[in-house]
């Protein structure tokens, strides 16, 4: 899977501006969705693994509801593979702004604070809580903030 997921995004990207496209690897391991009417693309691989991105990005159902997400974010990218969800959002506010929801936040959701770096072209934010590990990664893109989440499950 590793090896051709470059050559499907490329394959997708270059098929955003002719309409609809399913293309499906000779093997059946991934399938590339394109829908360039909203400039989304969707991968699906084997064991449930996923990615969207694009115009038209939606959360995943059971994204989790102690993770917090700025009001206004945009889902901009979504993937969901071996066991990381990672999540990109643009969000049309400054990142100071951004950095203070989430340090004061992530605390209120039951996270606990490992590490927290506050910079003025970005911020990061490393968390634990139980079993899992969050990575808050935000930066300044002109007038948005992009944020960046990723929420693994330790091992065992």
């Amino acid at each position: 899977m590793k090896s051709i997921m470059p050559a499907m995004l490329c394959l997708s990207g270059l098929a955003l501006s002719a309409g609809c496209w399913r293309v499906t690897t000779p093997d059946g391991t991934a399938q590339v969705s394109v829908d360039g009417r909203s400039a989304t693309v969707d991968i699906a691989g084997p064991a449930g693994g996923r990615m969207q991105v694009g115009d038209n990005v939606t959360l995943p159902p059971d994204f989790p509801k102690d993770v917090p997400t700025p009001a206004g974010a945009v889902p901009k990218v979504v993937s969901n593979l071996q066991g990381a969800l990672s999540v990109m959002f643009e969000v049309e506010t400054p990142l100071s702004k951004v950095s203070d929801f989430y340090a004061a936040e992530l605390p209120k959701q039951g996270w606990k604070l490992t590490v927290s770096s506050r910079e003025e072209e970005s911020s990061l934010f490393s968390c634990e809580k139980e079993k899992r590990l969050l990575t808050v990664a935000l930066h300044r893109n002109d007038q948005a903030t992009n944020v960046q989440l990723t929420v693994v499950t330790k091992p065992d």
